[in-house]
């Protein structure tokens, strides 16, 4: 299915291409100044066909690229906290602050004691209520 959408879009590259190839050639022929007219109208029309069709298969292009590295993202959070790396754990920690209800200054104040606290090895394994089906911190078990 994919490999005939690549076909199909190879080919009316090329057909585009063509035109673009064929009406331009005319128009460096051509003595009829009505016609040329016509013709710098036909090239403009099809450059700017060309260019949003190239425009929107970049955009699906990256769609594709970020749902397919979201996935790996979420993916490689399905573990248990003690495998996650420090950056993974670091991601972890902020998303769970931000989920929070509370002020603003007191959630960026928790944010930044609990990344103290990870940074300096204070916070234990114990202490972390991780989902690992989820990928998500459940709770954090420290006062402060």
């Amino acid at each position: 299915m994919q490999q005939d959408q690549t076909t199909e879009n190879v080919i009316d590259e090329l057909i585009s291409e063509c035109k673009i190839y064929r009406f331009a050639s005319e128009l460096q022929t051509t003595e009829d100044e009505t016609r040329k007219t016509a013709l710098r109208n036909i090239l403009a029309i099809l450059q700017r066909c060309d260019s949003s069709v190239k425009k929107e298969q970049s955009d699906l292009t990256q769609k594709k690229l970020d749902n397919f590295f979201e996935k790996q993202d979420n993916f490689a959070l399905k573990k248990s906290w003690t495998r996650l790396n420090d950056v993974q754990k670091i991601g972890r920690i902020k998303y769970y602050v931000s989920k929070m209800i509370m002020d603003t200054n007191k959630k960026q104040e928790y944010e930044k004691k609990l990344l103290e606290l990870h940074s300096e090895k204070k916070i234990k394994k114990t202490q972390i209520v991780y989902d690992e089906n989820l990928g998500e911190i459940v709770s954090i078990d420290v006062e402060i």
